[in-house]
């Protein structure tokens, strides 16, 4: 009888995301004459062009950047899934001055993360959130309503996501980006 007794079906909350408007707006926030800002530069269109997770892109190491045509990044995914994203030239162009500015296009540094934080340690999820917040709070000062109160990496997932269905992306193609296992989780 229980089994028989039917699901309440509660409707789905909207997913949000940046237009293009409020990406242009969020990185025109990033001060590109300070050395960190530089870095915050880099690893957010990391972020961006590639929808990877927060979680992902922590673990990057230098040896994991091909600027190389065809250029990708070899992202460790959740359950020990590994897979190569590709790189948008203005990506690999951004990357490869981010490389040469900290120094970490010699051999000596391959083994280092590609991103550190103000200790020069691998980032946490909570430093990645803050400059996420940081930049976001920036923006939405400006226009606050191109930049969703909550704004999180997560939604910056979203964004990137949202942007290639726009653009007409197969939705096949954009699963294998997001390494998501079920294109279902991709239609959401």
């Amino acid at each position: 009888r229980v089994l028989s007794i039917p699901v309440k079906k509660a409707p789905q909350k909207e997913i949000a995301y940046l237009k293009t408007d409020g990406v242009k707006l969020f990185f025109e926030q990033v001060d590109l004459h300070t050395r960190n800002g530089a870095r915050d530069y880099a690893l957010l269109t990391v972020l961006y062009t590639t929808g990877i997770r927060v979680s992902e892109l922590i673990n990057i190491k230098v040896k994991d950047v091909s600027l190389h045509s065809p250029s990708t990044l070899l992202i460790h995914g959740k359950g020990q899934k590994s897979r190569y994203v590709p790189l948008m030239n203005t990506t690999v162009s951004i990357l490869r001055d981010y490389l040469r500015n900290y120094g970490l296009d010699r051999e000596s540094h391959y083994h280092d993360w590609l991103f550190k934080n103000h200790l020069q340690d691998q980032f946490k999820r909570q430093g990645i959130n803050y400059l996420i917040k940081k930049y976001a709070d920036l923006a939405r000062i400006r226009n606050p309503e191109l930049i969703p109160a909550d704004f999180s990496p997560h939604k910056m997932r979203h964004t990137t996501a949202m942007g290639l269905v726009d653009s007409g992306v197969d939705l096949i193609y954009i699963r294998d980006l997001l390494g998501h296992v079920s294109v279902k989780t991709t239609e959401v």
